[in-house]
């Protein structure tokens, strides 16, 4: 497995292999870590700007937590003249789950680009530091991309942070399904009642897909609070 993970590290230097093609061997053969750190080796003397972009694309699929990737990251995420290695680094951020990565997070949550702030909302989801939930709550409200609009208000939830229940009232309201729902779910995963109360209406419905729907309010939710709601209905 290491020399099929150094074989493929070669070939990616050499061009003959794509980062997805790495990426995959390397979540295949289970040697993430080992080729973090070879990654990471290799970047202190990597200058091609086209091979460094290659072994950071990796890093983005496969990356564990590494002393010397959190800077290199931040530098990436930072940059405004490479979309793509910008976006990487922000993939990169989320895989490392540093809090001290938070800081650099929240104020790409309003850029201009729509993948910049996508990505910085995953990261920040991924990280599970519960102070940056009210930086989602905000973007969430001005946010104009319903898919990402969602993406966040879930966040929200997800991040546990209970002070934040009542700032999503007014999405309750929204003309936007997705994103009543995405506030609905984000209510139940911090266990609020008036979450489970819309729940109960949805388990009630004779419509099997509005059923469906209220089970998958609680889709990321910790087990001690979606057990009591699912389990009556198995």
């Amino acid at each position: 497995k290491l020399a099929d993970t150094r074989e493929a590290l070669a070939a990616l230097e050499a061009g003959t292999l794509s980062p997805t093609q790495v990426a995959n061997r390397i979540s295949f053969a289970g040697t993430e870590a080992v080729a973090t750190d070879a990654i990471a080796f290799a970047l202190r003397r990597l200058v091609d700007t086209k091979v460094r972009n290659a072994f950071f694309e990796v890093l983005a699929q496969i990356a564990t937590p590494h002393p010397e990737l959190l800077a290199l990251a931040t530098t990436a995420a930072r940059t405004t003249d490479d979309l793509s290695y910008r976006m990487n680094g922000l993939r990169v951020l989320g895989r490392l789950k540093q809090p001290t990565a938070v800081p650099v997070l929240t104020p790409l949550l309003t850029e201009k680009a729509l993948g910049v702030r996508r990505e910085a909302a995953k990261a920040l989801i991924a990280i599970k530091s519960a102070r940056a939930a009210k930086d989602l709550l905000v973007a969430a409200k001005t946010e104009d991309d319903p898919e990402t609009r969602a993406l966040m208000i879930i966040g929200v939830g997800k991040l546990g942070d209970p002070k934040q229940a009542k700032g999503l009232e007014s999405m309750l309201e929204s003309s936007s399904e997705s994103t009543r729902l995405a506030a609905t779910q984000a209510r139940c995963l911090l266990g609020n009642k008036k979450g489970f109360d819309a729940a109960k209406v949805l388990f009630a419905s004779k419509d099997k897909y509005e059923r469906l729907q209220g089970v998958l309010l609680f889709d990321g939710a910790p087990s001690k609070l979606a057990a009591p709601m699912l389990t009556p209905l198995v």
